[in-house]
């Protein structure tokens, strides 16, 4: 009697390590001549109970996978955010480059022209995904309707315009600003969206704990190892004097311009965030983007230049100490000049000419492709799976892009002050991502 007992107590075993009742598996064997041996009759769960516990299985392995995937989306997130900075630390060396020539291209024309590329580009690549997409289900014999959501069909124009807006109205300020302001000063005053996204955030949540407490610390390292990087030993321990008398931490209109496009910056972050969540395609995000940045500077050279025209031709116009209104004539008629010098032979027939109108052309190819095209694109993919604080965060770290780049092509190095702050932005990166 023994071997039968061994024998069903092995059988029970097995059949309980891969999930089945040992009772019923055996009745699904042998059969059940004892009607008396019934799970039922002992108690034991039925097979909806059973059923139900497995599909409770199954349901925690999805939530795992998920729970998988939604981490290596953010971290391929954060990687394509850490290209972002880099390529945004290029555009500094082209800017130098291209007002280094003999006739530099005027600040809002540069801006036009790197626009205008960049929105080219974007709108021809958005142009081919699309075609391959609809090849692509043409072949498969399922339609483009049924291949994608409806929303990724439509271009995004009203999340386009907003955010696009934004970025112009941010980088005219900042045109405007840098006009009076020294440039270390301005780099600083830019980088205070470190601490704005974080309050921001918190006051459209209207509870300051949806920021972390970490965060917050690393927010606040963030701009304490900005300004060992971007400001000179005498401005932070002794105070700075410029030569017109005011120091450093006087606010004149130039700083208020910086820090209104720090504020705008920091506003389009966040509202990045909002919208790259939704189901739309980031590509056709990216290029309303960049149309909209294009139209308005467009808009911004007509509006300057026919300034600048009509207060030539009307010498009785006095523009008075209005910073604003000399600026634009300054703007304005920089720009009627360039026009003149370009439409002359001259520029034509000077080999000199020509190659410097090249160099101006490959940098401003440069700026619209890599720093402007390539980001808008980035940060809207980034951005679905990172939060607006620690893409921020992430963005931080372009002075120590800047700063290897100065070193590459043109052999500057940092002093001991600004290792210390590259050191701190990296650990306060490193705090905000962990």
């Amino acid at each position: 009697m023994w071997m039968p007992k061994i024998s069903l107590a092995v059988l029970s075993l097995a059949f309980l390590r891969f999930g089945a009742h040992p009772v019923e598996s055996l009745n699904l064997i042998v059969g059940n001549p004892f009607g008396r041996i019934s799970p039922k009759t002992r108690n034991e769960p039925s097979s909806l109970t059973r059923s139900r516990q497995c599909h409770m299985l199954f349901a925690s392995n999805d939530d795992s996978k998920i729970q998988d995937n939604d981490e290596r989306n953010s971290r391929q997130g954060v990687l394509i955010l850490l290209t972002v900075p880099v390529a945004w630390a290029t555009y500094e060396p082209a800017v130098r480059y291209v007002y280094a020539l003999d006739h530099p291209v005027p600040g809002f024309l540069f801006s036009f022209s790197y626009f205008l590329v960049a929105s080219i580009a974007l709108v021809l690549l958005t142009a081919w995904t699309s075609h391959t997409t609809t090849t692509t289900s043409a072949v498969n014999t399922t339609s483009l309707d049924n291949l994608l959501p409806s929303s990724y069909q439509k271009w995004p124009t009203k999340e386009g315009v907003e955010l696009g807006i934004y970025l112009f109205i941010g980088n005219s300020l900042q045109l405007l600003g840098l006009q009076t302001v020294p440039a270390d000063k301005a780099a600083f005053l830019l980088q205070i969206k470190a601490i704005l996204v974080p309050i921001l955030e918190a006051l459209f949540a209207r509870r300051l704990g949806s920021v972390s407490v970490k965060n917050w610390l690393a927010c606040l390292l963030v701009l304490v190892g900005v300004a060992l990087m971007e400001l000179p030993t005498n401005i932070i321990f002794q105070g700075f004097t410029t030569g017109s008398g005011h120091t450093f931490f006087e606010l004149g209109t130039g700083e208020v311009y910086i820090f209104a496009a720090a504020a705008i910056y920091s506003l389009h972050i966040l509202r990045l965030g909002t919208h790259a969540r939704k189901d739309i395609s980031a590509l056709k995000l990216a290029a309303a983007k960049a149309l909209t940045e294009c139209f308005c500077a467009l808009m911004s050279v007509v509006a300057l230049t026919s300034w600048a025209s009509s207060i030539t031709a009307n010498s009785n116009v006095a523009l008075g100490k209005n910073e604003l209104l000399v600026l634009a004539q300054e703007q304005g008629s920089a720009m009627n000049e360039f026009f003149l010098a370009l439409a002359s032979n001259e520029s034509t027939t000077n080999s000199k000419n020509v190659l410097q109108a090249l160099q101006a052309l490959g940098a401003t190819v440069w700026t619209g492709l890599i720093t402007i095209a390539y980001t808008i694109y980035a940060q809207t993919v980034g951005q679905r799976t990172v939060s607006a604080v620690t893409a921020n965060l992430i963005y931080m770290i372009q002075p120590i892009c800047t700063a290897a780049f100065a070193w590459l092509l043109l052999g500057e190095t940092l002093g001991l002050q600004g290792y210390v702050g590259a050191a701190i932005i990296t650990a306060a990166v490193l705090i905000g991502k962990s």
